[in-house]
């Protein structure tokens, strides 16, 4: 991250929290944070809930190598199609010469 960091200007802080049930009352009780990580299999109630916002897949250039099984789940959109979660992307490993 410090490099991030370095090439972006920002300060990221970190807060760790001891599940989904802690997440999702940091949020309710007023809690801000730029980027969660609710499972997937909580994503709904957070959509449902209005605690998040899509995510503007035109700008991460990496949603195109969303693995298959992730961009087909419904938890993934909201009913309007909206995106709410990038869950895994494939990443290319660098070939190696010699």
């Amino acid at each position: 991250m410090k490099a991030f960091e370095a090439a972006q200007g920002v300060a990221i802080r970190q807060a760790n929290m001891t599940g989904n049930d802690a997440q999702f009352a940091a949020l309710r009780t007023g809690a801000a944070f730029d980027a969660v990580t609710p499972s997937l299999s909580e994503m709904t109630q957070y959509v449902r809930s209005s605690l998040i916002q899509p995510l503007d897949a035109s700008r991460i250039p990496g949603m195109a190598r969303l693995y298959d099984v992730f961009a087909a789940m419904d938890v993934m959109r909201d009913a309007g199609g909206a995106t709410y979660c990038g869950a895994t992307i494939r990443m290319r490993r660098a070939r190696r010469s010699g």
